[in-house]
């Protein structure tokens, strides 16, 4: 299915490639760099919805974990049967939750530092190729005779 849609995209971009020759605009390389560009995205988003999948898939076994040792401490409060077994119970419930928002402010700092991490890779093989297309465009661009700055006589 995706290589049906990149063919189609392919196609397209031939297509504006050849309006804009036949226009006889100066990007005539405009479909390659459309096509440069949807490719980034696409490997942006494959490595965006990876670090995602980790980070939600370690946040739900971290709540499944919390949420038993909740559980069993709350289950340890009722049938303590002295004051003191019951305070020491709610500290230790009250433990476990700040603990989980620790790990879970943690978990989303590592979750957006590599998501800023695959956006600055992204970024720089976009402005990598625009380098190399600009480089060539200057290469295959005829040079502009200087003008003459002397006085005929």
């Amino acid at each position: 299915m995706d290589g049906n849609k990149e063919s189609v995209a392919a196609a397209g971009f031939v297509q504006m490639n050849d309006l804009l020759s036949w226009w006889k605009l100066p990007i005539t390389n405009g479909a390659d760099i459309l096509q440069g560009n949807l490719r980034s995205v696409q490997t942006l988003g494959r490595e965006m919805q990876k670090v995602l999948t980790e980070s939600l898939s370690s946040e739900v076994k971290a709540a499944i974990e919390s949420n038993e040792r909740i559980r069993q401490a709350f289950q340890e409060m009722l049938q303590s049967r002295q004051p003191q077994n019951i305070l020491a119970t709610e500290a230790e419930i009250a433990s476990l939750f700040l603990e989980r928002s620790s790990q879970q402010a943690k978990r989303w700092s590592e979750t957006t530092q590599k998501i800023g991490e695959c956006c600055m890779a992204m970024a720089r093989d976009m402005a990598g190729e625009a380098r190399q297309q600009a480089t060539e465009h200057e290469r295959s661009s005829p040079k502009s005779a200087k003008p003459q700055t002397g006085t005929a006589s």
